[in-house]
């Protein structure tokens, strides 16, 4: 039923996605992968109001953003899901064909990734803040069937952005705890398309970012992060997807990346910790090789302020609740 559900839920991106195309294979990687996190964030906000946070509801849900989404696309004219991207991938994979050693590499690093998320379902790997705040509350939220608040000694399980939790509930709702790490697994890739999408946006080779990205999908932190219950590896796919949209809407606003932008600072707040180093990082490298440089830095400095401000109204919060509960 997971994967059946899962099919319905990229099903439904990609309807929405052929609505409003990005021009680039990576730019429509990394929309997709948006809508089919955003999906699940509103239909489990949603779904938490009417008090209907359980199976049946995710199923009627899913179903009811299906039609939605089909009967948006018939009205477009029925515009192609795959038929352009399927010309790019193959001119992707003629320019990897072109250097052998970097062919080479890819394979490697396909069984490696592989290989982690097959062990990871079959010995999943859960750490201290995923057994104490992660799937607590997505269990309690499909106990009580309803995301609000609940009597608890942890305050984490109230007090921190729930969007990956809802992820989890959802998990929950359809298979067991194995495949929790299946979110975290997806959006490593996510994290090396958007590493590929920003060196594109640099304008560097088809070789040398897909070779960047690589490079990063194999870092032992991502591998390990891949193979557990946190939500590092999500708040770091939104913010470097947020940043790479944010670029393109600098460039024309008149254009789907900055709805998508838009959507991906909504998903990206859950950890803005991990907002506030590589992203800015990634802004500033950006930049030095565009050709309008003061914006693109405006962002990264923007970027930066509210990152900082959102982690000092997290650390007030924190301070102010423990004094009230003395």
């Amino acid at each position: 039923m997971l994967l059946l559900l899962l099919g319905v839920l990229i099903l439904t991106a990609l309807l929405l996605h052929a609505v409003l195309p990005l021009p680039k294979l990576h730019s429509s990687i990394l929309a997709v992968a948006c809508l089919m996190y955003a999906q699940l964030v509103l239909l489990a906000e949603v779904l938490s109001e009417l008090h209907e946070f359980h199976a049946t509801g995710f199923i009627m849900g899913q179903s009811l953003c299906l039609l939605g989404a089909t009967a948006v696309w018939l009205y477009r004219g029925r515009p192609p899901l795959l038929h352009t991207q399927s010309i790019r991938v193959v001119a992707v994979l003629r320019g990897i064909g072109q250097h052998p050693a970097l062919a080479g590499f890819a394979l490697l690093s396909g069984v490696i990734v592989l290989n982690t998320m097959l062990v990871s379902v079959q010995y999943p790997d859960h750490t201290f803040d995923s057994l104490n705040y992660h799937f607590p509350r997505a269990l309690m939220w499909l106990q009580e069937e309803t995301a609000r608040h609940y009597f608890t000694e942890e305050f984490r399980q109230l007090e921190f952005p729930p969007n990956v939790s809802f992820v989890y509930a959802w998990t929950l709702a359809f298979a067991d705890v194995n495949w929790l790490s299946a979110s975290q697994a997806l959006a490593g890739l996510v994290v090396a398309a958007g590493v590929f999408a920003l060196s594109r946006e640099a304008e560097h080779s088809i070789a040398a970012s897909l070779f960047s990205a690589l490079v990063v999908l194999l870092m032992p932190q991502i591998l390990a992060q891949m193979s557990d219950g946190n939500i590092d590896l999500t708040a770091s796919a939104t913010g470097i997807s947020f940043v790479y949209f944010a670029l393109l809407a600098l460039r024309c606003s008149r254009t789907p990346a900055t709805p998508v932008a838009g959507t991906q600072c909504h998903l990206c707040r859950d950890c803005l910790r991990a907002f506030c180093g590589h992203q800015i990082h990634c802004i500033f490298s950006v930049a030095w090789r565009s050709t309008r440089p003061g914006p693109v830095c405006i962002l990264a400095l923007r970027t930066d302020c509210l990152a900082s401000g959102c982690r000092t109204g997290r650390e007030l919060y924190h301070r102010l609740y423990f004094v009230w509960q003395l």
